[in-house]
């Protein structure tokens, strides 16, 4: 889970650093000491937000029997299946290449 929620806290606490326009690399200074409580609280709720979000479209693919997984895999055939038939089959007969 860090590592799906640190991008999202990274950009709200990088927008609030720029908002200040001090200008630099937020690795260049401590957290605690760059934001005040009140920042850290937004960005917090902000990045746990835009985390649901996302696990709430993914979810699908990593539950019990991967639906979402079964579905992307039906319709990859599906398409591949049209693009092929487009592609070989001529209305005179399959033409090879």
């Amino acid at each position: 889970m860090n590592d799906l929620v640190s991008p999202f806290v990274y950009v709200f606490l990088l927008e609030q650093y720029e908002a200040r326009a001090e200008g630099g690399l937020l690795s260049r200074r401590s957290v605690e000491d760059a934001f005040s409580e009140e920042q850290l609280f937004y960005a917090e709720a902000d990045s746990y937000w835009c985390l649901t979000a996302l696990l709430e479209t993914i979810q699908d693919y990593f539950t019990f029997s991967q639906p979402g997984i079964q579905k992307r895999v039906a319709y990859l055939e599906d398409f591949v299946q049209r693009v092929v038939s487009f592609v070989f089959f001529s209305p005179f007969g399959v033409s090879g290449h």
